[in-house]
């Protein structure tokens, strides 16, 4: 099949599908609404990389977007609607959970994407990790922070990061979260990094708000940053 994006009908008959799942009535996958050429046009490019895409890897599914993207040429791809959410249709089988043999999508926003909007445009389960990927291609690994799990699990430290767009392009900022919450040697985000906790992901969020009155971070080194952080992130130092 090929990858295809979405035209304005698609994306309604799409939204429609993901509303009855909240109904006493749900319907089936809409599997037809994926070639339909009246509800998509091709962007070039074939599904056999999407089957093969890994999603319990957000950093190694951005990648492999990011490929589509660029074999497809398409220089708009983040204020792409339509093929942001034909892919999450795509996908969807996969990555949406269940509940008792009933799929359970969550917010519209996790499927339908919103480029013109980033408060909801963030929570795409697709465009958002390849949005921060795409930031970062000069060292991807410095995302680890963020883009490790499941595509369909976002975590504390995406959810108190990703929200805003300039911290999401900051290499200081970005890079600071791997320094503080990726430990190396174990593959894995450090325990506290996550909840409310003294050294949490929400913490350092509260104080980048608050530094970001007074210095310009985004011109400091991450170490820099670091070393200007509350003694209650000393244990991830």
């Amino acid at each position: 099949m090929e990858i295809r994006r979405f035209n304005k009908e698609g994306i309604e008959r799409f939204s429609q599908f993901l509303d009855t799942l909240t109904t006493d009535h749900p319907e089936s996958f809409p599997e037809l609404l994926l070639s339909n050429e009246e509800f998509s046009d091709s962007v070039g490019s074939n599904t056999d990389i999407l089957d093969l895409i890994n999603l319990a890897d957000k950093l190694e599914a951005a990648k492999v977007l990011d490929g589509v993207v660029n074999e497809a040429g398409m220089d708009s791809a983040e204020r792409d609607a339509g093929f942001w959410t034909w892919i999450a249709c795509y996908l969807f089988r996969k990555l949406c959970n269940k509940s008792s043999g009933k799929y359970k999508p969550g917010q519209r926003a996790k499927w339908v994407a919103e480029p013109t909007n980033y408060q909801r445009y963030y929570r795409h389960l697709l465009a958002s990790n390849w949005l921060i990927y795409r930031a970062h291609t000069d060292d991807p690994e410095r995302t680890r922070a963020l883009l490790s799990g499941p595509v369909n699990t976002p975590g504390e430290i995406f959810e108190q990061i990703a929200s805003r767009l300039e911290l999401v392009r900051s290499p200081v900022i970005i890079g600071l979260t791997r320094l503080l919450y990726w430990d190396d040697e174990q593959k894995k985000k450090r325990k506290g990094s996550g909840g409310k906790g003294a050294g949490s992901s929400r913490r350092l969020a509260d104080i980048l708000n608050q530094y970001e009155r007074t210095w310009d971070l985004f011109s400091m080194q991450v170490d820099e940053l670091a070393e200007m952080l509350p003694s209650e992130f000393d244990k991830f130092m």
